[in-house]
């Protein structure tokens, strides 16, 4: 597919991904930040991190929802489609081409235009429609230059489509062609010269010439093995052991397809459904038919069942030449020994594809016979059987069992499920029992292997995090909510520090929902809420008449949070008299509030909080050392927010959100040179005060507006220091205003713009200002209140 785009090597990306995204975020621009997305799912579909490239897909297009760009959304459909065909999702991969192809039309962006035409050409001929196959690479090749990996592409296409119309001739030509352009099997292959050099190795093996093919693959597998790209080299590697099993090499055939087997990712089903058919020609050519018979039946029924009728009309062809007897080969397979070990093998071969994995299931329940009645379903809006297979007839007195359903997985936004109906006897249950258990671990093993994908990936989801609590998106923020998730099972005490509003909160809450407490209470406590008397009852509680005004029995702020987990914010300003109640606490777990006789034992889990020196306090004598040690077992430093500017644009769209849907605000958006505004002031109240910059701004904003720069309050709109982006000469006597924008927002605009002149011109004075606007000076107080432009103090002082 033309969308595995030739990038450097994943190390070099590696090495220059930090600095990129930095910038790339730092920009503010979703659709600089969409192109990166982007660009890093074609990169990681050459690695084969599916889950990744669907992930990087899906930020793309949510980031282009409120910015569209019509060069872009065809990108994410062009590169959703080359996904879906490499995970066997012919349908989809389809409606996706298409949509890539008309965005890629309305935009005028050639280089999409011809690769979601080129990846409509390699549909069409899964399909097994050779003749629109073939339109569609006529219309590529008139939009490709020269000799580029392009041109490449689609004469390699021509040749596969000339190979399944069985042209050997016309394939021979086109691969003319390919030569003229330079391509050999040589030192250096590009990821499109492997694929061409693939085409011409199985020309010659459909014409026979088994030496010669087995000759050029050699030189082909040598030169490809140095791209370390399993999507390249396993096609390769079986290519030469059907050669070598045409030539009677079949111990040298079998080493080649176990090295490819043991490789290929089980998300490549094309490749798990070559293994199967190369498999089946080299024991049909040791001459075990049955075996040979489920493997290129296991071969067909996958590529059948994903819709490459193309791929799977060629294995059953090749099932007619090497078997004699295909029919009786067929109905004899069951005896074949390793035929359920085969299975099994092919469960858990399969496990990421739920229908696949699911027919390969039914196979097995067939074989041993453990069930009268089995079916493949496709849950949702409306149930739909894909496969169903019933035994032989039942003795006519045996009774039904209950139905075991099996669940595989979500495909296509719709699960499927395996429903079974049980024999009653003994053996049959055990061995419903076993075929259950290797479900089970076959779906755990492939989560297992998901996550090693994911870990690997260019991009960790995790670097991106969105908790309900907040945002963590910047390198230190992604560290601490991993160190952090880690540790959140322990009973651990955590002591978190770090400037004022940079988010000590958010990240003990982060903690508490990712422990063994997380259904539990939550209770922060600031410890400057109370009067330093009050402290100790307000923690530890009281019995009623403990002093003169207990009036009543008050648990406390301790067993308050009993079996969650106690946030004590601002810990250094406990008194002295407190701390060793804490300390006593920590090291035992029990309180002794006044007016108890005895101590009672609370099960909590205490994270504490400040924003001073602790080290300080402690060598001032302020702060008890014991204590001190007791709480730093485990210790977050939470950087302040001008630290991690990368962070900004992400804190922004959140706190829109929320402010929006709080303030019943609909259409917001904040532009760009605002943007900058904010990632350029320093932050003294960190997190806390941006979220406050934006509910005011939201507060005061038309539904529609887009945020200017003149929203902002005085003390970040004087912060800016730098030559704006647009680099705008405007007199203070004039106002630009966005077209847009709805015609509300627009005039609160030019009203902000005209009170706050008038403001300076007259000195903050009222009279002369409502004159000057000729309203009111009634009229200019509501005006002012309604915007938010309260004057400074020295205005008010004139007034």
């Amino acid at each position: 597919m033309l969308t595995v785009a030739e990038h450097p090597g994943p190390n070099s990306a590696i090495a220059l991904l930090s600095e990129v995204r930095k910038k790339v975020t730092q920009a503010a621009d979703r659709q600089i930040v969409a192109a990166l997305h982007l660009f890093l799912a074609e990169i990681e579909t050459k690695r084969g991190a599916f889950s990744a490239v669907q992930r990087h897909i899906n930020t793309g297009k949510r980031l282009l929802e409120s910015q569209p760009n019509l060069w872009l959304e065809g990108v994410a459909a062009t590169s959703q489609s080359c996904l879906c065909f490499l995970e066997s999702d012919i349908e989809k991969a389809d409606t996706e081409a298409r949509r890539g192809l008309e965005l890629a039309i309305l935009s005028g962006h050639a280089i999409t235009r011809l690769a979601s035409t080129i990846n409509l050409s390699h549909i069409h001929l899964a399909r097994g429609d050779t003749g629109r196959a073939q339109h569609r690479l006529s219309e590529a090749l008139s939009m490709c230059g020269q000799g580029g990996g392009a041109e490449i592409a689609v004469l390699d296409g021509l040749a596969q489509v000339k190979l399944a119309e069985g042209d050997l001739e016309g394939a021979e030509r086109t691969w003319s062609r390919i030569v003229a352009r330079g391509v050999t099997p040589g030192e250096t292959l590009s990821y499109y010269q492997v694929c061409a050099l693939l085409t011409r190795a199985k020309v010659l093996l459909t014409g026979g010439r088994h030496e010669q093919a087995s000759s050029f693959l050699s030189q082909a597998l040598e030169a490809a093995c140095r791209t370390a790209d399993p999507s390249v080299v396993n096609p390769l590697r079986l290519a030469k052991a059907e050669a070598l099993a045409m030539q009677g090499k079949l111990s040298d055939a079998a080493d080649l397809i176990y090295q490819a087997a043991e490789a290929t990712d089980p998300a490549s089903v094309d490749i798990i459904a070559e293994v199967q058919r190369v498999a089946g020609k080299v024991l049909a050519r040791a001459g075990k038919a049955g075996a040979a018979a489920v493997c290129f039946e296991r071969s067909a029924r996958i590529l059948g069942a994903v819709g490459n009728i193309c791929a799977r009309d060629a294995a059953l062809r090749d099932f007619d030449a090497a078997v004699a007897d295909r029919k009786r080969i067929t109905t004899e397979r069951a005896a074949a020994a390793p035929g359920v070990l085969h299975r099994a093998a092919a469960v858990l071969d399969l496990a990421s594809h739920p229908e696949l994995a699911g027919r390969e299931m039914l196979e097995l329940l067939r074989e041993t016979g453990c069930v009268r009645r089995a079916r493949l379903v496709a849950g949702g809006r409306k149930s739909d059987v894909l496969a169903d297979m019933a035994s032989p007839a039942q003795a006519p007195d045996e009774q039904r069992a209950d139905e075991v359903r099996m669940a595989l997985g979500i495909r296509r936004e719709r699960s499927i499920e395996l429903i079974a109906e049980p024999k009653r006897d003994l053996e049959s249950r055990l061995s419903l029992l076993a075929a259950r258990g290797l479900l089970k671990a076959a779906l755990s093993l492939e989560e297992h292997r998901r996550n090693e994908r994911e870990q690997a990936a260019l991009w960790p989801s995790e670097t991106t995090s969105e908790t309900p609590e907040g945002v963590f998106a910047s390198q230190q923020m992604a560290e601490l909510l991993s160190t952090s998730r880690k540790i959140a099972a322990t009973n651990l005490t955590v002591l978190i520090t770090g400037e004022t509003g940079s988010g000590k909160e958010v990240l003990a809450r982060a903690i508490h929902r990712a422990s063994s407490r997380g259904s539990h209470a939550f209770l922060p406590f600031n410890c400057t809420s109370v009067p330093r008397d009050m402290l100790d009852a307000q923690l530890f509680g009281y019995r009623r008449g403990a002093f003169t005004d207990a009036h009543t029995d008050f648990p406390g702020v301790i067993r308050s949070a009993a079996g969650g987990t106690l946030f004590l914010d601002e810990i250094a300003e406990l008194g002295h008299d407190v701390q060793p109640k804490l300390l006593r606490f920590l090291e035992t777990g029990e309180i002794h509030p006044l007016g108890e006789a005895r101590p009672i034992h609370v099960d909590i889990r205490v994270i504490a909080a400040t924003n001073a020196k602790l080290e300080h306090l402690v060598s001032a004598g302020t702060f008890r050392e014991d204590l001190f040690y007791r709480l730093n077992v485990i210790r977050f430093q939470v950087p302040p927010l001008r630290e991690r500017r990368e962070e900004i644009p992400l804190l922004v769209d959140r706190f829109l959100r929320q402010f929006s849907e709080e303030f019943h605000k609909t259409g917001l958006r904040v532009a760009e040179e605002t943007i900058e505004f904010l990632l350029l002031y320093s932050w003294p109240g960190n997190v806390r005060q941006l979220a406050n910059e934006i509910r005011r701004m939201t507060a005061l904003a038309e539904n529609g507006a887009v945020l200017t720069p003149e929203h902002l309050s005085n003390d970040l709109a004087a912060s800016r220091r730098t030559v704006p982006s647009a680099d705008r000469s405007t007199p203070p006597s004039e106002v630009v205003v966005r077209l847009d924008q709805p015609l509300g927002a627009a005039v609160e605009h030019v009203e902000r713009a005209l009170v706050r002149f008038a403001l300076d011109a007259s000195g903050g004075r009222l009279d002369p200002a409502a004159k000057a606007l000729g309203i009111s000076r009634k009229g200019l107080y509501l005006k002012r209140q309604r915007l938010g432009l309260d004057p400074p103090a020295a205005r008010l002082a004139a007034v």
